[in-house]
């Protein structure tokens, strides 16, 4: 299978086909994920970031184009873990007592 057959069946919601992207991507994503995330995050938050990424593929299926799903997923997976740590180290004001 390629990425265009496997995206088609994405389409129409077949879940194998969304075991055969994490298959052949989950290394390139979790790499990608580690990347930013090392050092900051436990490898729970990274697993969790990376099957995120996943899960907005599935859910964005119907816009994508086969053109380049690799560079997709890695911009996914790229804006998830900086959201990640945004969310992680956010500054609260603090109460003027």
């Amino acid at each position: 299978m390629n990425d265009a057959k496997a995206l088609a069946l994405l389409k129409s919601g077949d879940q194998e086909a969304l075991a055969w992207f994490i298959d052949k991507y989950s290394a390139y994503v979790g790499t990608v994920v580690n990347s930013i995330l090392s050092g900051a995050m436990s490898h729970e938050d990274v697993e969790e970031v990376t099957a995120d990424v996943f899960v907005t593929l599935w859910r964005s299926a119907d816009n994508l184009i086969p053109l380049n799903l690799k560079g997709y997923l890695s911009r996914v997976a790229r804006s998830l873990s900086m959201q990640k740590l945004r969310e992680r180290f956010e500054v609260l004001p603090l109460d003027e007592d």
